[in-house]
Protein backbone atom coordinates (compact mmCIF):
# COMPACT_ATOMS: atom_id res chain seq x y z
CA UNK A 1 0.00 0.00 0.00
CA UNK A 2 1.51 3.34 -1.03
CA UNK A 3 2.32 6.04 1.51
CA UNK A 4 -0.78 7.93 2.52
CA UNK A 5 -3.13 5.28 1.07
CA UNK A 6 -5.05 4.08 4.13
CA UNK A 7 -7.76 1.40 4.00
CA UNK A 8 -10.42 4.08 4.53
CA UNK A 9 -9.08 6.13 1.62
CA UNK A 10 -8.87 3.06 -0.61
CA UNK A 11 -12.47 2.10 0.16
CA UNK A 12 -13.68 5.67 -0.41
CA UNK A 13 -11.91 5.63 -3.79
CA UNK A 14 -14.15 2.72 -4.86
CA UNK A 15 -17.28 4.91 -4.74
CA UNK A 16 -18.56 6.54 -7.98
CA UNK A 17 -16.82 9.84 -8.86
CA UNK A 18 -19.92 12.07 -8.33
CA UNK A 19 -20.38 10.58 -4.86
CA UNK A 20 -16.71 11.16 -4.01
CA UNK A 21 -16.90 14.73 -5.30
CA UNK A 22 -19.88 15.48 -3.07
CA UNK A 23 -18.99 13.52 0.09
CA UNK A 24 -15.40 12.33 -0.40
CA UNK A 25 -13.66 13.69 2.74
CA UNK A 26 -16.66 13.01 4.97
CA UNK A 27 -17.04 9.51 3.49
CA UNK A 28 -13.42 8.67 4.24
CA UNK A 29 -13.73 10.04 7.78
CA UNK A 30 -16.89 8.00 8.34
CA UNK A 31 -15.24 4.76 7.23
CA UNK A 32 -12.16 5.47 9.36
CA UNK A 33 -14.22 6.30 12.45
CA UNK A 34 -16.37 3.15 12.10
CA UNK A 35 -13.28 0.93 12.12
CA UNK A 36 -12.37 -2.20 10.22
CA UNK A 37 -15.66 -3.93 11.00
CA UNK A 38 -17.36 -1.42 8.68
CA UNK A 39 -15.13 -2.27 5.70
CA UNK A 40 -17.35 -5.04 4.23
CA UNK A 41 -20.41 -2.77 4.55
CA UNK A 42 -18.55 0.13 2.88
CA UNK A 43 -17.56 -2.18 0.02
CA UNK A 44 -21.14 -3.38 -0.45
CA UNK A 45 -22.44 0.21 -0.42
CA UNK A 46 -19.92 1.18 -3.11
CA UNK A 47 -20.97 -1.79 -5.28
CA UNK A 48 -24.65 -0.97 -4.78
CA UNK A 49 -24.13 2.66 -5.81
CA UNK A 50 -22.48 1.60 -9.07
CA UNK A 51 -25.72 -0.29 -9.87
CA UNK A 52 -27.81 2.86 -9.28
CA UNK A 53 -26.18 5.72 -11.24
CA UNK A 54 -29.43 7.68 -11.53
CA UNK A 55 -29.38 8.45 -7.79
CA UNK A 56 -25.86 9.88 -7.79
CA UNK A 57 -25.56 13.65 -7.18
CA UNK A 58 -26.43 15.40 -10.44
CA UNK A 59 -26.67 18.92 -11.83
CA UNK A 60 -29.94 18.31 -13.67
CA UNK A 61 -32.67 15.74 -14.41
CA UNK A 62 -31.14 15.34 -17.88
CA UNK A 63 -27.89 14.16 -16.32
CA UNK A 64 -29.80 11.58 -14.28
CA UNK A 65 -31.58 10.34 -17.43
CA UNK A 66 -28.23 10.13 -19.19
CA UNK A 67 -26.89 7.88 -16.44
CA UNK A 68 -30.08 5.80 -16.41
CA UNK A 69 -29.71 5.34 -20.16
CA UNK A 70 -26.08 4.28 -19.76
CA UNK A 71 -27.11 1.73 -17.11
CA UNK A 72 -29.79 0.26 -19.39
CA UNK A 73 -27.35 0.10 -22.31
CA UNK A 74 -24.77 -1.65 -20.10
CA UNK A 75 -27.23 -4.33 -18.94
CA UNK A 76 -28.41 -4.87 -22.52
CA UNK A 77 -24.82 -5.20 -23.73
CA UNK A 78 -24.16 -7.81 -21.04
CA UNK A 79 -27.27 -9.76 -22.07
CA UNK A 80 -26.26 -9.63 -25.72
CA UNK A 81 -22.73 -10.75 -24.88
CA UNK A 82 -23.93 -13.71 -22.78
CA UNK A 83 -26.31 -14.79 -25.54
CA UNK A 84 -23.68 -14.38 -28.25
CA UNK A 85 -21.11 -16.43 -26.33
CA UNK A 86 -23.70 -19.14 -25.61
CA UNK A 87 -24.88 -19.50 -29.21
CA UNK A 88 -21.34 -19.42 -30.63
CA UNK A 89 -20.05 -22.09 -28.26
CA UNK A 90 -23.12 -24.35 -28.08
CA UNK A 91 -24.15 -25.84 -31.45
CA UNK A 92 -27.44 -27.18 -30.05
CA UNK A 93 -28.46 -23.76 -28.76
CA UNK A 94 -27.62 -22.11 -32.08
CA UNK A 95 -29.93 -24.41 -34.06
CA UNK A 96 -32.38 -23.01 -36.59
CA UNK A 97 -35.46 -22.78 -34.37
CA UNK A 98 -33.64 -21.33 -31.38
CA UNK A 99 -31.58 -19.07 -33.62
CA UNK A 100 -34.76 -17.49 -35.05
CA UNK A 101 -36.11 -16.77 -31.55
CA UNK A 102 -32.79 -15.34 -30.40
CA UNK A 103 -32.50 -13.24 -33.57
CA UNK A 104 -35.95 -11.78 -32.90
CA UNK A 105 -34.94 -10.85 -29.35
CA UNK A 106 -31.74 -9.28 -30.66
CA UNK A 107 -33.79 -7.14 -33.04
CA UNK A 108 -35.94 -6.13 -30.05
CA UNK A 109 -32.79 -5.09 -28.20
CA UNK A 110 -31.73 -2.98 -31.19
CA UNK A 111 -35.14 -1.27 -31.24
CA UNK A 112 -34.98 -0.53 -27.52
CA UNK A 113 -31.45 0.83 -27.81
CA UNK A 114 -32.50 3.12 -30.66
CA UNK A 115 -35.05 4.66 -28.28
CA UNK A 116 -32.77 5.25 -25.31
CA UNK A 117 -29.30 5.92 -26.71
CA UNK A 118 -28.33 9.59 -26.22
CA UNK A 119 -27.44 11.49 -29.39
CA UNK A 120 -24.43 13.81 -29.71
CA UNK A 121 -25.16 17.52 -29.97
CA UNK A 122 -24.16 19.00 -33.35
CA UNK A 123 -21.47 21.14 -31.70
CA UNK A 124 -19.97 18.05 -30.07
CA UNK A 125 -19.82 15.76 -33.12
CA UNK A 126 -16.06 16.21 -33.52
CA UNK A 127 -15.41 15.38 -29.86
CA UNK A 128 -17.80 12.42 -30.10
CA UNK A 129 -15.97 11.06 -33.16
CA UNK A 130 -12.57 11.57 -31.52
CA UNK A 131 -13.56 9.76 -28.32
CA UNK A 132 -15.26 6.97 -30.30
CA UNK A 133 -12.11 6.46 -32.39
CA UNK A 134 -9.76 6.41 -29.42
CA UNK A 135 -11.95 4.13 -27.31
CA UNK A 136 -12.92 1.86 -30.19
CA UNK A 137 -9.39 1.34 -31.53
CA UNK A 138 -8.21 -1.38 -29.06
CA UNK A 139 -11.26 -3.69 -29.40
CA UNK A 140 -11.33 -3.12 -33.17
CA UNK A 141 -7.66 -4.08 -33.42
CA UNK A 142 -8.20 -7.25 -31.35
CA UNK A 143 -11.22 -8.26 -33.44
CA UNK A 144 -9.34 -7.60 -36.70
CA UNK A 145 -6.42 -9.73 -35.50
CA UNK A 146 -8.71 -12.64 -34.61
CA UNK A 147 -10.57 -12.43 -37.93
CA UNK A 148 -7.30 -12.20 -39.88
CA UNK A 149 -5.90 -15.31 -38.19
CA UNK A 150 -9.10 -17.32 -38.74
CA UNK A 151 -9.40 -16.35 -42.42
CA UNK A 152 -5.80 -17.27 -43.22
CA UNK A 153 -5.77 -20.67 -41.55
CA UNK A 154 -5.68 -23.05 -44.48
CA UNK A 155 -8.46 -25.11 -46.06
CA UNK A 156 -10.98 -24.41 -43.33
CA UNK A 157 -10.43 -20.65 -43.45
CA UNK A 158 -13.28 -18.75 -41.86
CA UNK A 159 -13.64 -21.16 -38.92
CA UNK A 160 -11.49 -21.66 -35.81
CA UNK A 161 -11.16 -25.36 -36.70
CA UNK A 162 -8.48 -24.27 -39.15
CA UNK A 163 -6.40 -22.60 -36.46
CA UNK A 164 -3.61 -24.73 -34.91
CA UNK A 165 -4.65 -26.16 -31.55
CA UNK A 166 -2.02 -24.23 -29.59
CA UNK A 167 -3.30 -20.91 -30.98
CA UNK A 168 -7.07 -21.56 -30.98
CA UNK A 169 -7.53 -20.52 -27.36
CA UNK A 170 -5.63 -17.27 -27.95
CA UNK A 171 -7.72 -16.44 -31.02
CA UNK A 172 -11.00 -17.06 -29.18
CA UNK A 173 -9.75 -15.04 -26.20
CA UNK A 174 -8.93 -12.13 -28.54
CA UNK A 175 -12.37 -12.30 -30.16
CA UNK A 176 -14.41 -12.44 -26.95
CA UNK A 177 -12.23 -9.80 -25.29
CA UNK A 178 -12.75 -7.52 -28.30
CA UNK A 179 -16.52 -7.93 -28.10
CA UNK A 180 -16.56 -7.32 -24.35
CA UNK A 181 -14.31 -4.25 -24.60
CA UNK A 182 -16.32 -2.88 -27.51
CA UNK A 183 -19.58 -3.17 -25.58
CA UNK A 184 -17.98 -1.59 -22.50
CA UNK A 185 -16.55 1.35 -24.44
CA UNK A 186 -19.89 2.01 -26.14
CA UNK A 187 -21.49 2.20 -22.70
CA UNK A 188 -18.81 4.52 -21.33
CA UNK A 189 -18.71 6.87 -24.31
CA UNK A 190 -21.81 8.91 -23.52
CA UNK A 191 -21.01 9.15 -19.82
CA UNK A 192 -17.52 10.44 -20.56
CA UNK A 193 -18.88 13.21 -22.79
CA UNK A 194 -21.63 14.17 -20.35
CA UNK A 195 -24.92 16.01 -20.67
CA UNK A 196 -23.26 19.06 -22.25
CA UNK A 197 -22.18 17.02 -25.27
CA UNK A 198 -25.07 14.58 -25.73
CA UNK A 199 -28.86 14.89 -25.59
CA UNK A 200 -30.39 12.64 -22.95
CA UNK A 201 -33.58 10.78 -23.97
CA UNK A 202 -36.83 12.37 -22.84
CA UNK A 203 -38.61 10.60 -19.93
CA UNK A 204 -41.35 8.99 -22.04
CA UNK A 205 -38.88 7.74 -24.67
CA UNK A 206 -36.53 6.40 -22.00
CA UNK A 207 -39.39 4.58 -20.26
CA UNK A 208 -40.63 3.03 -23.51
CA UNK A 209 -37.13 2.03 -24.58
CA UNK A 210 -36.37 0.35 -21.26
CA UNK A 211 -39.64 -1.60 -21.40
CA UNK A 212 -38.83 -2.75 -24.94
CA UNK A 213 -35.37 -3.83 -23.78
CA UNK A 214 -36.89 -5.67 -20.81
CA UNK A 215 -39.27 -7.57 -23.10
CA UNK A 216 -36.44 -8.45 -25.51
CA UNK A 217 -34.03 -9.66 -22.82
CA UNK A 218 -36.81 -11.62 -21.08
CA UNK A 219 -37.59 -13.29 -24.42
CA UNK A 220 -33.87 -14.00 -24.79
CA UNK A 221 -33.76 -15.70 -21.39
CA UNK A 222 -36.99 -17.56 -22.15
CA UNK A 223 -35.64 -18.95 -25.45
CA UNK A 224 -32.46 -20.21 -23.80
CA UNK A 225 -34.25 -21.74 -20.81
CA UNK A 226 -36.85 -23.35 -23.12
CA UNK A 227 -33.97 -24.98 -24.99
CA UNK A 228 -32.59 -26.31 -21.69
CA UNK A 229 -36.01 -27.67 -20.69
CA UNK A 230 -36.57 -29.36 -24.05
CA UNK A 231 -33.10 -30.59 -24.94
CA UNK A 232 -32.09 -32.14 -21.64
CA UNK A 233 -28.87 -31.49 -19.69
CA UNK A 234 -26.90 -28.62 -21.26
CA UNK A 235 -24.76 -26.95 -18.56
CA UNK A 236 -23.49 -24.07 -20.69
CA UNK A 237 -26.98 -23.15 -21.93
CA UNK A 238 -28.39 -23.49 -18.40
CA UNK A 239 -25.70 -21.14 -17.09
CA UNK A 240 -26.40 -18.63 -19.86
CA UNK A 241 -30.14 -18.81 -19.25
CA UNK A 242 -29.70 -18.28 -15.52
CA UNK A 243 -27.40 -15.31 -16.14
CA UNK A 244 -29.93 -13.74 -18.53
CA UNK A 245 -32.80 -14.33 -16.09
CA UNK A 246 -30.81 -12.52 -13.38
CA UNK A 247 -29.69 -9.66 -15.62
CA UNK A 248 -33.03 -8.84 -17.29
CA UNK A 249 -34.78 -7.47 -14.14
CA UNK A 250 -31.88 -5.03 -13.66
CA UNK A 251 -33.32 -3.06 -16.58
CA UNK A 252 -36.09 -1.85 -14.29
CA UNK A 253 -33.53 -0.36 -11.90
CA UNK A 254 -32.98 2.90 -13.87
CA UNK A 255 -36.72 3.65 -13.95
CA UNK A 256 -37.12 3.00 -10.22
CA UNK A 257 -34.06 5.12 -9.46
CA UNK A 258 -35.35 8.03 -11.53
CA UNK A 259 -38.62 7.96 -9.57
CA UNK A 260 -36.68 7.89 -6.29
CA UNK A 261 -34.49 10.79 -7.39
CA UNK A 262 -37.47 13.01 -8.23
CA UNK A 263 -39.64 12.30 -5.17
Amino acid sequence: MTAGMTPARLLAALYPPPVRERWGPGLEDEIRAAGRRSWPDALLRAADLWLHPAVWPARSPAERRLRASAMAVTVTALCWFVTHVATETDDALGGTGRSAALTASTLGMAAGLALIVPLPRPAALAAFARHATVRGAPPAALAALAVAVVHTSGPTAGHTAGVPGWARGAVLACWWTALALGALQCCRLVTVLGADAVVAPRPARLRLGVLVLLAATAADAGAVLAHVAGAGPDPSAALAGAALALLAPLLLTPLRDLRRATT
